[in-house]
């Protein structure tokens, strides 16, 4: 009954790709991300397998600036760019120029700082002077993932996502190559590691460039780069007034989410943090498919709500979400079954103490079957998503320090579950879905015996030894 119901949802899913485009949409970005996040896990793996522990530290630090600190210096820009390319989609172009101006400027500031030595803080906080290696390369990095995701977010809204999907498997593809022949150089001693990490950031620059020209070349066609650019201050005031909200709520998450790698990293050094970035970590799909789905369904909620369809906009983002855990929820119970030999089999027994803390992660993931601040954001409401975040870092913050002392390092995985539990119900009960959440994406059958399977399986391994 069980895989039944499972193969009837696939089957029911594979008709909606053909059907829908909000799902071919999403079908496009979320092959895209699980192409991408397989290729980095791959990377890792190799890496894992060749470099010592305290130099595999060491890249998984560059991800942690390329997902935790570049994120930071875009002040909103980027999600006001996608919040007006939906609203007024014949300006696309004009919002494109207006906001890659402004990350020019940014960019600038950084290249600034990183001169004046402001990086030297951040290889102080991460305990890694190495990263002094790379401190140049990090505004370019800054430019070239910001614009790209602007390119990301145009995609979606000219209906280009084959075209993003094409860019990542060639840039991936290229920085997969580029990174095996790396890895020989350094395994036949032909560079040392203070060369390899300088180049593991060209190769990043470069994977994202040849991503970024490929989309740039496929947007050209549709003319809206012709578009002329418009920085009045009424326009520019309009991105931060819509999208600093965001930026805020976004600095709030990245420090919730990431406040536990940066003190494994000060108060371990570089090896703690390597084991511990093995077990904190996200499995290919998991993530990717609500994360690509929420993406493509957005410019339709914004246009529901601007049209007063208000609950049908709602009942769009419920059915999505009971779409996505009906594929999303089996995959957490197997991966939770199978996590002992799936790191041994991956990482090796070097990397094991990172077990616990990647079961930890799983139960966490639950919450990643969509984004719970859509409605709020759609409807330009962005000031509550900020205040809901808030409230999750205090309560992180809070249980982090009980649960530390009471559970070890495992228990602020613990607490950022907690957290995100808690900002959830209150953006559901926010909009009235609390119970329309509750009655269609937890109490069906195949969602409820997945998710109480997984917590039962969990306490087994972690509590009884199993």
């Amino acid at each position: 009954m069980f895989f039944s119901n499972f193969l009837n949802s696939i089957k029911s899913k594979g008709k909606r790709l053909v059907n829908d485009s909000i799902y071919r949409a999403s079908f496009n970005i979320a092959l895209a991300q699980v192409f991408n996040t397989l290729v980095l896990l791959a990377v890792d793996i190799l890496f894992a397998r060749v470099l010592s522990v305290d130099d595999f530290g060491s890249w998984k630090h560059i991800n942690l600036i390329i997902n935790f600190l570049i994120p930071l210096s875009i002040l909103g820009l980027a999600e006001g760019f996608k919040y007006y390319a939906a609203q007024e989609k014949d300006a696309v172009g004009t919002h494109f120029k207006n906001i890659t101006t402004l990350i020019l400027g940014i960019t600038a500031i950084l290249f600034l700082l990183v001169y004046v030595g402001g990086f030297q803080l951040i290889s102080n906080v991460l305990n890694n002077p190495r990263l002094d290696e790379i401190k140049f390369y990090v505004p370019i990095l800054f430019f070239l993932i910001i614009w790209n995701r602007l390119l990301w977010y145009a995609s979606i809204n000219q209906g280009k996502t084959r075209a993003y999907l094409f860019s990542t498997l060639i840039g991936v593809s290229a920085l997969m190559i580029y990174f095996a022949v790396l890895t020989y150089g350094y395994y036949s001693s032909l560079i040392d590691f203070d060369f390899f990490i300088q180049f593991l950031a060209i190769g990043v620059s470069l994977g994202f460039l040849i991503r970024n020209i490929y989309l740039y070349f496929a947007f050209l066609s549709e003319g809206i780069f012709k578009q002329k650019r418009n920085l009045s201050k009424g326009v520019v005031s309009s991105y931060f007034k819509y999208g600093l909200p965001l930026y805020l709520t976004s600095f709030i998450a990245l420090i919730t989410l990431n406040v536990d790698k940066t003190v494994v990293s000060y108060f371990g050094g570089v090896e703690a943090f390597a084991v511990f970035s093995i077990g904190a970590r996200e499995i290919p799909l998991i993530g990717i498919l609500s994360a690509s789905l929420a993406q493509s369904q957005f410019p339709k909620i914004v246009e529901l709500i601007k049209g007063g369809n208000t609950d049908k906009a709602k009942l769009l983002w419920l059915d999505s979400t009971k779409n996505v855990s009906m594929i999303l929820y089996p995959l957490i119970l197997l991966f939770m079954l199978f996590s002992k030999p799936l790191i041994l089999l991956l990482f090796g027994e070097k990397y094991l103490e990172g077990l616990p803390i990647f079961r930890a992660y799983l139960l966490v993931l639950f919450w990643r079957n969509n984004y719970y601040g859509a409605m709020l954001s759609a409807a330009g409401k962005t000031i509550w998503i900020t205040t809901y975040s808030a409230i999750t870092m205090v309560v992180n913050i809070i249980l982090s320090a009980v649960f530390y002392f009471s559970f070890g390092i495992v228990g602020v995985v613990y607490a950022t579950f907690c957290a995100v539990t808690v900002a959830n119900i209150l953006q559901l009960y926010h909009e009235n879905m609390l119970f329309s959440f509750v009655k269609m994406c937890f109490l069906k059958p195949l969602l409820f015996l997945c998710t109480v399977l997984t917590f039962i399986t969990y306490i087994a391994f972690e509590f009884f030894g199993w």
